[in-house]
């Protein structure tokens, strides 16, 4: 797994499903073929692009950049050289489909898909913030904190229904 940590952490589009362990993480939990596309100039990396390939019978042999995430395309100084890496990736490893899921425009060598919405939502710095933010704006929430007795329900629920263990040997 290569290590984008730094690349990642500076840079200003970069989100949570760029990071390569989502590779790994569709590879153990979906069967993908992860792949890593790093480009580096004089030794430092200068963009990242997570694919992951998948057969799919209904779909047929894809890559697809973070599938299953709308927002994890590419992130380079030089967005013509991912194209060109992704391109021939898909070609040498036989893969029909190259789809990059991305909020911005990205290379022409990969497939637009305009079917799907990304929401963002600027979240306040804290939670009491975030609950006065609700309350300012109607939204109806049960008062689950930490310090009130509808949490610690709520946690307990969330047990029984996730720890099948802990409703046969109780306490």
């Amino acid at each position: 797994m290569p290590d984008w940590g730094a690349y990642l952490y500076g840079h200003p589009e970069a989100a949570i499903y760029h990071a390569p362990r989502w590779g790994c993480i569709l590879r153990d939990a979906c069967g993908g073929n992860p792949f890593f596309l790093t480009a580096r100039r004089g030794g430092e990396v200068v963009g990242v692009l997570l694919l992951v390939g998948q057969n799919i019978l209904l779909f047929g042999s894809r890559l697809t950049s973070t599938p299953y995430f709308d927002a994890a395309g590419i992130l380079i100084d030089a967005p013509e050289a991912a194209a060109v890496l992704a391109r021939e990736l898909r070609e040498a490893e036989g893969y029909a489909v190259l789809e990059l899921r991305q909020l911005a425009p990205a290379a022409e060598a990969a497939a637009t898909r305009t079917d799907k919405v990304t929401l963002c939502l600027e979240i306040p710095h804290g939670s009491e913030a975030m609950w006065e933010q609700f309350v300012a704006e109607g939204v109806e929430v049960p008062d689950v904190r930490p310090d009130s007795g509808k949490y610690l329900m709520m946690v307990e629920y969330l047990k029984k229904l996730t720890l099948p263990a802990a409703r046969t040997l109780g306490p």
